[in-house]
This record gives C-alpha cells, sequence and structure tokens, in this order.
C-alpha cells in the first residue's frame, strides 16, 4: 500500500477510509497526514479537530457573508430567485453560503478537504439554504437547488435576502404596469423594473420570478389602475 495511506491510517486509526486511490483521496489522506505532524499530533490522534480551529479562519471565514452584499454576484441572482417564491414575505439566506464553507464545482481540491476536515457532507456543490418565518406555501415550485431549512436559526447564522421595494414605482406608472400585464409586455416590465431600480436583481433571460413580483403587487392592491384608467386586467402570467 502507498505509504500515505499508512501514515493516515496510523493518524486516524477510526476512520473507515479503504485503499482507494483516487486523486482526491491522495489529496486528502496527504492533508491529514502533514497536519498530524505539523502539530505533533501523536500515534491514535484525530487531526481533524485541529483542522477544524484552523481551517475557518484561513480559508471559509474569508468566505463568510456577513450581509447579502457580502456574497458573489452570482449567489445573489439565485437567492433573488427564491425569494420570488415568497413575494411580500421575508426570507432569509442561511446554511453553508453564509457560512463560507460551501463548494462549487469549480472550487479546487483544497475546499473539499476542509470540508472533509470540518465534517461536512461530500457534495460537487451545495444547495442554496434558505429559511423563513412560519412555513408559507412558495408561488409556484422552488428550484432544486433550494433548500428551506426548518426549525430556528440564529441571526448570526442567517442574512436577509433582498426583497422588491413597490414603494419605489410611483403612481404615475401603474397603468403602464397593468397595460403591460395586459399585453403581456415582459420587455416593458423590464424596464420599468430597472428604472425605478425595484430590486437589485438583473432580468434577461429568467422572467417567473419578475413576473411573480409584478402578480403579486397586482393581486394584492398594490399596484391599481386610476380613475382615467383602464379596468384592472386579469394577470395571464400568474404563476401557480
Amino acid at each position: 500500500m502507498d505509504e500515505i495511506f499508512l501514515k493516515f491510517k496510523q493518524y486516524c486509526p477510526n476512520s473507515r477510509d479503504k485503499y482507494i486511490p483516487t486523486n482526491e483521496n491522495m489529496i486528502r489522506w496527504r492533508w491529514h497526514v502533514a497536519q498530524s505532524e505539523q502539530n505533533k499530533i501523536g500515534i491514535g490522534g484525530d487531526p481533524k479537530q485541529i483542522i477544524r480551529r484552523k481551517a475557518r479562519p484561513r480559508k471559509f471565514e474569508r468566505r463568510r457573508a456577513k450581509t447579502f452584499n457580502d456574497l458573489p454576484p452570482y449567489m445573489r441572482e439565485q437567492y433573488g430567485v427564491i425569494a420570488s417564491h415568497f413575494p411580500g414575505i421575508q426570507v432569509w439566506a442561511c446554511g453553508s453560503r453564509v457560512a463560507g464553507d460551501y463548494v462549487e464545482p469549480w472550487d479546487d481540491d483544497e475546499i473539499r478537504v476542509l470540508r472533509d476536515a470540518n465534517f461536512k457532507q461530500p457534495k460537487r456543490q451545495s444547495d442554496f439554504d434558505f429559511w423563513i418565518e412560519g412555513n408559507p406555501t412558495p408561488v409556484g415550485d422552488l428550484p432544486t437547488w433550494a433548500d428551506h431549512v426548518r426549525g430556528r436559526i440564529s441571526e448570526n447564522e442567517r442574512i436577509t435576502i433582498d426583497m422588491w421595494d413597490f414603494s419605489k414605482l410611483p403612481e404615475s406608472e401603474f397603468d403602464r404596469v397593468l397595460f403591460a400585464v395586459q399585453s403581456n409586455d415582459v420587455r416593458a416590465l423590464v424596464e420599468i423594473h430597472d428604472r425605478f431600480g425595484l430590486s437589485p436583481y438583473t432580468y434577461c433571460c429568467e422572467m417567473d420570478g419578475l413576473l411573480r413580483w409584478y402578480a403579486w403587487a397586482i393581486e394584492n392592491g398594490i399596484i391599481v389602475a386610476s380613475d382615467s384608467g383602464n379596468e384592472q386586467p386579469n394577470n395571464h402570467f400568474q404563476l401557480g
């Protein structure tokens, strides 16, 4: 057997690893051996606890998000999609993407080794964990990558996801929005969204989230027809 694996088994005798010398396993075994020897852990010790104390400040803490804007843009966009399934209800991001110990398909082996040392599940890509007060029913089907975390999440382990703000929409634009809804003019709805900054999200391809928010505002009487305008139209793109 490989010398690295034999040393690994000496330092981690309780490990159930078998000698399967894949690239990922070899990197992980070397990591455990190096950390054990560096910290002078005797035979029979488990280096995972020491790696845990060292790994978080060095790598994961640097990626920890304390505010929504601390998340990378692509994560904010994905969380915006999740929030669009709960229009009008505050949604929080939580889990590994807030803590910083998430993993992406493009991450290097070091991240996966550190996750293993910190007792995280082996994954190719982390889910987008979120939390909501209570148990509201989402509008439409949530994406498969969204994970609704149940129970209580402490405030220091979650961050608020930015929501739409219809107070920025002038009443003079209400009839235009309603006409765009009636005519299914998505381009006009995007232009109105962008001009008044109704949310920090970018809409260019996947429009369902944008339509869910407009539909919610109309259904809840936030956007109403003016006295001189046409009757409020039916919502042709209401998403169930």
